[in-house]
Order: C-alpha cells, then structure tokens, then sequence
C-alpha cells in the first residue's frame, strides 16, 4: 500500500449498524497497509477515540480523531443552504475529492463535513479554529426563522475569538472526559521541577528509602474497610502513575486537601518492595491548577 493514501473516514463498531471493527483492529489493518496514519470519524460520538488512540500510540500510527454529525431541523422549518467548510487536508487527495469546496446541505440530511476535531494540529483549515467549526456547525442546525429565512448568509469565520490551551483542554474534559492533546501535568511541568517533583516514570530509577516529592493528578482514591484508616491514592502525571500510602494521622491532618483538590504534591519516603514501587507520605500540599479534571474514583 502506498504510503500517499490515508483512511480519513473510518468508522467502528461504536457507530452501530455502520461499522463492525473494533479500534483496535482498525490500527492493525492500519499498521498491516503501511499507512503512517489513520482517522476514525464514528457517527454522532468519539466513544472509541480512547481504545483507537492509544492502539495507534503503541503501534506508531498518528491518530486523527473527529465525528460525523447527523443534524435534523425540526419539520416545519424551511429548507436551508449552507456552504460547507473548504477541505485542504493534504494528507489524502482521495478524501478531498469526496467532499466537494462547497455544496449546498438541504436542512433534515445528514451533514458530513469531517467535523471540527479535538486536537489543534488537524483542522479543515489553517484559519478555521475550533469555535468557528462550533459556530458553522450550529448554524446549520438551528432553523434561521421567518424574519431571516431569505437571508443567504455567507460562509465565514464565526466573531468568536480562538480558545485558549487552558480552554480547550477544559472543552475536552466536559464534553468527553478526556483529551488527546498533552496531558495537563505536562503543562506545568517546569512549575513541577522547580518544587523538585519527580515524574511517575522517574521513581523506578531511585533507591528504596529515598526521600522524593511527586505531583500530579488525583485518579483514584482508596480506604478500604480492612487498611485500618490507611489511605491510598493513585496520581497520574504525563509519564505514568505514583502510588500514594497515607497513614490514618496524616489523613486526620490532611483531610480536606486529600478529599477535595484534584492535584497534589506529595513529599514522603521512596518504598520499593519486590519491584512494586510506592511513596509514603509525609506532607501533601495542593496544586492550583486550573483546570476542568474529570471526577476520580473515590474510595471504591
């Protein structure tokens, strides 16, 4: 397979009754054809986005992640037309050719414009951001009305000012629970390193005993009926996971910061036992990092 093609409009078996191949299996027939790179496209959600990027990472396949929207007005509104984004991927002639520069999209069909995606490095356009494909998309779907129905508006870049990193990021994690862009820790990484934090992936390589701070983000928290109070946390940073043991006093002083702050520095001695390798806790501090974290696991 020439490595010039690329799948741009792959669907899983998360668009039901469309597609039949799980992620997984896409990535490998990706990996298989030699393709550097693949885009899954589900119909109306990004449900296997998680399982089909981190297949691609392990295989070295850059994943594109997106959706295919279905938009409906309601009955009694007026036909509408609209121009569709112009499409300059350069990556698969054979895509572009699919979707004409512009079309007229009758109100009630199924649009299918690769729809804006959740990284910031693939856009239908260089010009185009993430509020503007929002805005287009929207203007679709809502019926113009009456007063404005012979309005033929043209096709153009929404008023709204582009997202911030810190926005996006946050856009990612309400609408879908993750992101695929850097993780958050990576961002305050240098702010980490000059508090002397180690990274999760950096642990393996100190002694047992060593003295150690680690930040990162809160995923799971523990305190099983039969610990007697001990607490156990599991913090996520850009390489890895930490696993956190906190004692029944240090809790009692701690108790606030613990149970309610998604990110934490945490300073306490390196234990490494038969290669499983945890930090007990001497002091924990909060991070304030802004930023929408998803809901971790608490005391399960």
């Amino acid at each position: 397979m020439t490595e010039h093609y690329i799948e741009l409009h792959s669907r899983s078996a998360f668009s039901f009754l469309e597609g039949a191949s799980v992620p997984e299996e896409l990535i490998a027939v990706c990996k298989g054809l030699e393709m550097p790179a693949m885009a899954l496209l589900d119909r109306d959600g990004v449900y296997g986005s998680p399982r089909f990027h981190l297949a691609a990472q392990k295989l070295g396949i850059k994943a594109h992640i997106g959706a295919e929207i279905t938009v409906q007005s309601p009955k009694e509104s007026p036909k509408s037309k609209v121009q569709s984004p112009k499409s300059k991927t350069k990556e698969s002639p054979k895509a572009n050719s699919q979707h004409p520069k512009s079309e007229e999209i009758v109100a009630g069909q199924t649009l299918d414009i690769g729809l804006w995606t959740l990284d910031k490095d693939w856009t239908l356009d260089k010009a185009v951001h993430r509020r503007d494909a929002l805005w287009q998309v929207e203007r679709v779907a809502r019926p113009a009305g009456e007063l404005y129905e012979e309005l033929h508006e043209q096709d153009s870049n929404s008023p709204l000012v582009a997202m911030t990193r810190p926005e996006r990021m946050d856009a990612d994690f309400r609408g879908t629970g993750l992101t695929i862009g850097r993780h958050p820790v990576a961002y305050r990484r240098a702010e980490l390193s000059e508090l002397g934090a180690s990274r999760a992936i950096d642990l393996q390589q100190l002694r047992d005993g060593s003295a150690v701070k680690v930040g990162g983000w809160v995923i799971v928290r523990q305190r099983p009926g039969t610990a007697k109070g001990f607490v156990f946390l599991t913090m996520e940073d850009e390489t890895g996971v930490a696993n956190i043991i906190i004692t029944p006093q240090l809790f009692d002083k701690y108790r606030l910061v613990v149970v309610d702050e998604p990110f934490l520095l945490i300073s306490g001695k390196l234990q490494n036992q038969d290669n499983v390798i945890s930090v007990k806790a001497k002091t924990i501090r909060a991070l304030s990092f802004q930023v929408a974290a998803v809901a971790s696991h608490d005391f399960h």
